[in-house]
Formats: C-alpha cells, structure tokens, sequence
C-alpha cells in the first residue's frame, strides 16, 4: 500500500503514489495550536488552547504520459465531487484515516506549473479536513462458555464494612435478597414489621426470628432456616423500577396449624425515592406440616423505587419455619442460588471492600445486563474528553427501552436511552459521530426512521467514549446483540 489513498463518499479509492497520480511534496500532516495566556509578571498561565483547523496540501502529476494527463485530470475530478472524503496515510508506524473536504484543486496547462516544468499537467491539491486522525475500534457483547465455579466476572467497587458477593443461578438470575442462608446470623434481617408509613427503617426489634436447623426437601442435607414465634421479619430495601415483573420463593417453609389460620405469609411493601411507604401487596401461604416451597409474582407500581421483603405468620399459636428465599425479575424462578452474602468483616481505612453496586456481569447467561469492555487510545492533548461511537443494538426477541452507561473508575460518565419497543428483527443504531449523529431503527428490508427524538432527555445522550479502560454496561432484552465501534483518535500521527 502507497503512503495516501483518498476514498470518496461512493466507497470509490484512489492511489495518489500511482503512474497516473504521482503526488509529491505533501505538507499539512502535523498540529497547530491557537494557544491564549494571562501574563502574571514573567510568567504566562494558559486560559484556552484550541486546534486549529488542518490543512493537507500535496501537488499531483496527472497521467502517466502527456496524452493522458487532460483524461486523467478529469477523472480526478469526478472522483472529487462525491464527498467527504477520506484521506489514508500510512507509514512504517501505523495506518490512519482522516475526513476531509476539497478545498482547492488548481488547473493550469501541460508545461505550466510553478513547480517545475513537465509534460504533465501538475497541478496543487488542498483538503481540508473535518476531523482527527482515527482508527475505527469495534467490541461486541462476548459470552464466556459456564465455569460451574465462577458466578460472575466483573468489577465491584465500595467502601462498606459488609463483604458481598453476587451469585447467578443457571438461568441468569440474581437473588437480590441478602444472606439467604441466615449466616452466620440474621445480618440483612430485621425482626419484627417494617413500618407501613413513614420511611423505611430497619428498627431495632429482634423478637420472633431465631436460627435453627432442619433437614428439608427430603434430601438429608441440614439447612440453616428461621424459626419465627413472633410476627415476622423483612429484608433491606432492594432497588426496583416501575412496573417491573418480580417474583418470590420461600423457597421452602413449613408450619403447625395456627387454629385455622393461614401459614407463612410474602408481603413485598414499596416505598418512594425517599423511602417513603407506598403500599404493598401479599400472599398466603396455605398450612404444611413438612416442607414445601411458596411462591408469589407481582407487580412493582409505577410511583415505587424502592420495594422490601417482608414475611409474617398469620394465626395465634403455632410455629412456622423458613429456608433460602429468593428474590429475582421475572415472572418465573429458577434453581435456588444464595443472595448476596453478609460476612462481618472490619474494613481497613483507605482501601476497598466490595459493595453490590457495580457488578457487571458477564457470562454464557440469560442476563439482560450486557457488558463491553473498552481500551481507548486516543491522544487529545487536554481538548476533548472522548470519542464518537456508533452502538447497535439487535434481538430476536423484542427489546423495550434499551439503555446503556459508560463506566469509568467505578463512576458512571455518559448514559442513553431509548424510551421505545424495538420489534423482532429490528436494529437500533445510535451515532454519537458529530458530523453524523442520529439515532434510527433499522427494518429487516433495510428502510429506517429517525427515533432521535425518542431519547430519554433526563440521560445524557449519544455517549462517548473517555480516554484509557471504560466499561459500557447495556439493559436489553437477553437475546440481544450488541456492537460498538468507537473512533480511536490522534491529533499527531
């Protein structure tokens, strides 16, 4: 491959280091700064520093013979009109691309150049350009084949004094209940009732819950379970949006009569943005005297953004016991998996312990979290603090509001999403390019619309990627795919 190539925007290349087109002399490949200074005594503070435009000049002989040049100029100029273009230049270093826009193009007659006199036609050519030198980086959701003794890979960031842990049954689900297993005592449980106004508190009763152990499910394996005298007990609140679909297991309870009344009781109770009661909704357990499992879906309501698991006995007398409940989205549950474990372990000053917060999670799962992990390279001396990128986003399944968070050093920076139902088949392709940004959805015959105006304007929108290692954790529908291509930039190559 010679040095520079042009591409227009036909897809059409040509080679400027050709017998027909032999460019020479080019010049404009560098930087420049336009740099503004407060002057303190002999001293000068930097207030703004920007880029000024880049200009590509190169002088072109046209045809490998004088007969050919006048044919050869005008194939040139052709190939000229269908812009942007691309100019590719490589060396011993790397390959790079830039977009650029004719600026001049001179013409003068066989033997009239100011060059150097010639046979040919030599002629001077100007391209401006219109952005930085880049190379397209592409990622794409990876799966990783099961590892029986791996939950999840990711990252956890936090400073709390609780250890905890994510685990992921075979379905791709998460418990979101904490220490399901009451180990080593009732850390994340509370006894006594949540309270049904006011804020959500934890409360200091401890009356009525007791570990104990038991042997359940037939299997002969001794379980560590809650035995409850008294009213009942409820879980840490557990972030939830509206109308979501959850469901609830016991996953195994057992009881003794309670003069008729019913057994264990789920009561999921909601609460606002400031942990404020909203309502609640509840199940009944029928009585059983040998263990059997209780499940109960439900409906998050729309002005909830908070939810707490609470259980209850319903009768007088009597006694009721509970083992590894689990808490999960969706209409369904799967295999019991533990929640997220409470160890009750000191946390030295000044280092991390793990918190729940930010677990991506990626693996060979049904997970509606999908994880791309990004390396940028780009080199924006100060002046800009990310990358243009195009995400696309397809399923065979539909994907409601699909949305997506840029992650750097456990913080997120950029965030989008479509307030939209993407249909079987379709893809969602949103370009955070500024000299082509648009958000549209792709049919399968190939036509699109416009959905920008369907974007969540309380996020920030068309993201792009910052400098260095960033994470993008996409929500959409488990059968989709996803695909990113980021501009890896240089201002100097």
């Amino acid at each position: 491959m010679s040095m520079f190539q042009l591409t227009n925007a036909r897809g059409e290349t040509v080679d400027l280091n050709s017998e027909k087109l032999f460019a020479n002399t080019p010049t404009g490949l560098g930087v420049q700064f336009t740099n503004t200074y407060n002057q303190y005594e002999t001293y000068f503070k930097a207030t703004k520093s920007t880029v000024t435009q880049g200009q590509f000049q190169i002088y072109i002989l046209f045809g490998d013979v004088e007969s050919q040049a006048y044919q050869t100029f005008s194939d040139f100029a052709q190939f000229l009109a269908y812009q942007p273009l691309t100019l590719t230049y490589t060396t011993d270093s790397s390959t790079w691309y830039r977009d650029g826009r004719l600026n001049s193009l001179t013409k003068t007659e066989i033997g009239g150049s100011t060059v150097f006199a010639t046979d040919r036609i030599n002629e001077s050519f100007t391209l401006e350009f219109i952005n930085n030198w880049y190379n397209n980086k592409t990622a794409e959701y990876k799966s990783y084949d099961p590892d029986l003794n791996l939950g999840t890979y990711g990252k956890i960031y936090g400073n709390q004094i609780a250890d905890t842990s994510i685990q992921i049954n075979s379905q791709g689900q998460q418990n979101k209940l904490v220490n399901t297993e009451f180990s080593p005592d009732l850390a994340g449980w509370y006894g006594g009732q949540s309270s049904q106004s006011g804020a959500y508190s934890t409360g200091t009763t401890t009356t009525g819950w007791s570990l104990d152990t038991e042997t359940y499910k037939e299997s002969g394996v001794i379980k560590k379970v809650l035995g409850v005298g008294g009213i009942g007990t409820y879980s840490d609140l557990i972030d939830v949006n509206p109308n979501e679909v959850w469901t609830i297991r016991s996953a195994y309870y057992n009881s003794t009569d309670f003069n008729g009344g019913t057994s264990l009781a789920f009561y999921m109770r909601f609460y606002d943005a400031n942990k404020n009661y909203i309502s609640s909704v509840s199940y009944n357990n029928p009585v059983s005297t040998t263990w059997k499992e209780g499940a109960f879906t439900f409906t998050v309501p729309g002005n909830a953004r908070y939810m707490s698991y609470n259980t209850l006995h319903n009768g007088t007398i009597g006694t009721v016991k509970m083992s590894e409940p689990i808490l999960v989205k969706g209409n369904s549950v799967g295999d019991y998996v533990k929640g997220l474990e409470y160890k009750h372990v000191a946390t030295p000053a000044y280092t991390y312990a793990y918190a729940p917060y930010y677990v991506y999670i990626e693996a060979n799962r049904n997970s509606e979290e999908k994880v791309v992990s990004l390396i940028n390279k780009s080199q924006y001396f100060g002046l800009q603090k990310g990358s243009p990128c195009v995400i696309t986003i397809s399923s065979t399944n539909e994907t409601i509001s699909p949305s997506w968070s840029v992650i750097k050093n456990g913080s997120i920076v950029a965030t989008d999403r479509m307030l939209l139902i993407l249909s079987k088949n379709q893809r969602l392709v949103v370009s955070s390019y500024p000299e082509d940004q648009y958000a549209r959805v792709y049919n399968p015959d190939g036509s699109y619309a416009d959905v920008s105006q369907l974007q969540d304007f309380t996020k920030t929108n068309f993201v792009q990627i910052p400098e260095g290692e960033s994470t993008v954790l996409f929500y959409v529908d488990n059968q989709a795919t996803v695909n990113l291509t980021f501009k890896e930039e240089r201002l100097l190559v």
